[in-house]
């Protein structure tokens, strides 16, 4: 009798549910081994009332589809870890996360449509522990800062979205590596700091943040795959960037962006390089270092007077000058001597130069060696001197031209007779 009794006791113990326990695997009775949707304050409460720390699949608290009454969810407090994602969205009349303050790993996050201030309801979270794992704060209109993820330090997607009044991501002071960063329309954001010990391997996107002044705070960027800075209307400079390599490039309809020169540290080789629609850019420079571009598109810069910065450009298997008002020379290309198809033919060998009222000349095209693949030169208003792609319009160079609507209308016959200015 005595050792059934003792046998009991044990069993109890090992299935009982203690919140100073720091095993990562809690004992039975605590945990929920499904999916769980509270939509409901009341639903909420019943949850609450169960005593669960940890659940075994997702937890959603609110609805994908209609505002909930949820106010408040401190009934959580066992609440240590969920082994899908936790997903907190459209609960307009939820103000504070504080609740989850043991929660200390999930596989993704998503904090979607609420009227929270912060996140020090999250203070423990130590990890997003999938490979994948992302941590999407989006929709937040009270939003200010991203106060209590100080705990996290590596994480594969994060994604800040319209949160209107977002001034601060200081929380974000200790992440020391991502994949992938995205943020996007929060307007009051003017800067980056927090992030300046993240190590951004993927994907950077920054956009439609108007407040934005500085990108400084990227420092520990220096290897990634894409960058995208576009619609920040305040920025003026890049400077401060560490970037050495980076496969896709792009800098667009950035109102008030005056200089790339922060990009000086890039060099060798860039898969795609857009800059657009940044009207008061007036030159390259930043770009010294990079000798192979893919695909260059230098597009509807209003106030870009030159090229200065490719000067160093040798190959290329696509390049498109369109629309740029002010551009008059393109004489920093002399040193571009290889148009070519992209293996896998991914980007067909062509150069188009179109639609730049102030170009005068060709100059700067001169290097170029007959390739297989398209040379349109239209539209520039300007243009008088086609000289520099005599070597292009030669018979037998397999080059396919198109010349129209020109200041010098002239033809691929006239280039060849020499009558090119």
């Amino acid at each position: 009798m005595k050792k059934l009794l003792f046998l009991t006791a044990v069993v109890s113990l090992l299935f009982s549910c203690n919140n100073d326990d720091d095993s990562s695997t809690p004992s039975l009775p605590c945990l929920v081994s499904s999916t769980v949707t509270l939509e409901t304050q009341a639903q909420v409460d019943a949850f609450a009332a169960s005593n669960y720390c940890s659940v075994n699949g997702d937890l959603v608290i609110g609805s994908y589809y209609d505002q909930t009454n949820i106010t408040d969810i401190s009934g959580l407090e066992n609440i240590t870890d969920v082994s899908g994602a936790l997903i907190i969205r459209g609960n307009s009349s939820l103000t504070s996360l504080e609740g989850l303050h043991n929660l200390k790993y999930a596989k993704s996050i998503e904090i979607t449509s609420n009227s929270i201030t912060d996140l020090e309801g999250l203070r423990l979270l130590e990890s997003v522990n999938d490979p994948h794992g992302y941590l999407i704060v989006k929709d937040n209109p009270a939003l200010k800062n991203v106060n209590g993820l100080e705990k996290m330090t590596k994480i594969a997607w994060l994604q800040l979205n319209n949160n209107a009044n977002l001034e601060s991501l200081s929380g974000l002071k200790n992440l020391s590596q991502a994949d992938n960063v995205d943020i996007r329309n929060c307007v009051k954001l003017t800067s980056l700091e927090g992030l300046n010990n993240a190590n951004i391997g993927g994907s950077l996107y920054i956009e439609n943040n108007a407040a934005l002044t500085s990108v400084a705070a990227l420092t520990n960027v220096t290897t990634i795959d894409g960058f995208v800075l576009n619609g920040n209307s305040s920025l003026t400079s890049l400077d401060g960037l560490k970037i050495s390599t980076v496969k896709y490039l792009a800098i667009n309809n950035n109102a008030n962006l005056a200089s790339i020169q922060g990009l000086n540290n890039l060099t060798g080789s860039v898969d795609e390089l857009v800059v657009s629609e940044n009207d008061k850019l007036t030159s390259l420079n930043g770009l010294q270092g990079v000798t192979t571009i893919k695909k260059l598109s230098i597009e509807n810069n209003d106030a870009l007077a030159s090229l200065q910065g490719l000067q160093n450009l040798q190959t290329a298997n696509r390049i498109d000058i369109l629309h740029n008002s002010a551009l008059t020379t393109i004489v920093q290309l002399s040193s571009l001597t290889q148009i070519n198809t992209a293996p896998n033919f991914e980007y067909q060998a062509g150069l188009h130069v179109s639609g730049n009222d102030s170009l005068t000349s060709l100059n700067g095209l001169q290097n170029i060696n007959p390739y297989q693949g398209e040379l349109y030169v239209t539209y520039n208003a300007s243009l008088q001197d086609l000289c520099a792609i005599s070597a292009l319009t030669a018979i037998g160079s397999g080059v396919y031209i198109y010349l129209e609507y020109n200041l010098n209308n002239v033809t691929v016959a006239d280039i060849n007779a020499g009558n090119c200015n």
